[in-house]
């Protein structure tokens, strides 16, 4: 299965995919067009701008599986 794309830019999950793949996918379109900012999303969800870890944070947060910003690293 592939994610399409709309004519709008934003993903789309496939048909028959898992509820939470296209909550995953619903919070990436979310931030997409937010700016990268080192450190961004790491205190909270709602951020000016995310980096890597703050945006895998925020889509794991949309769909319901992490309750807190997380950072990588150790």
């Amino acid at each position: 299965m592939r994610a399409a794309v709309s004519e709008g830019g934003h993903a789309q999950a496939p048909i028959g995919a898992p509820d939470v793949i296209a909550r995953i996918i619903s919070g990436g379109n979310a931030i997409a067009k937010f700016p990268y900012i080192w450190g961004g999303g790491h205190r909270s969800f709602k951020s000016k701008g995310y980096d890597c870890s703050g945006a895998v944070s925020y889509v794991l947060h949309a769909a319901g599986l992490l309750r807190s910003p997380e950072a990588s690293g150790p």
